[in-house]
């Protein structure tokens, strides 16, 4: 995630497109929408200084290969100056857990954070292959 090359955007809707260290494997990622807070569930909640987040993304397999990957694992959000690890539940449905994307394919899902009650989401990034592809790619938000 430190390595490689990174691709910036701003805002939501602004697709960049990734590609991962496999042969033919390229994604285009375009986070779509906050949900903020997140629900969470009657048994999954944030402690209470915290509050969940989440990120809408859209990916579309717009390489020649199957995409399969945990994108939580390399999916990161700056929020008061600290980069923050996507949770392995969603605080937000659905979301992403383990896509398999054939060429052409797309799917729409949460990525869910845990961040300070105060915090402002100031970044979203992203890099295939749970962390280790060779591009990252950075959106910063103004909200």
């Amino acid at each position: 995630m430190l390595d490689g090359t990174i691709k910036r955007a701003a805002g939501l809707g602004r697709p960049l497109v990734l590609r991962s260290a496999r042969p033919g494997v390229r994604l285009r990622v375009t986070p779509l929408s906050f949900v903020d807070p997140a629900p969470g569930s009657t048994y999954f909640q944030p402690i209470a200084i915290n509050r969940f987040v989440a990120i809408r993304v859209e990916l579309v397999n717009v390489g020649s290969a199957l995409y399969v990957d945990t994108t939580s694992n390399g999916a990161r959000i700056d929020a008061g100056s600290r980069l923050r690890r996507a949770l392995i539940l969603d605080a937000a449905e659905p979301g992403l857990s383990r896509p398999q994307l054939r060429p052409g394919q797309r799917k729409t899902g949460s990525l869910s954070f845990e961040i300070p009650k105060s915090a402002r989401v100031q970044s979203f990034r992203l890099t295939l292959d749970s962390g280790f592809g060779p591009e990252t790619g950075v959106w910063t938000f103004s909200r």
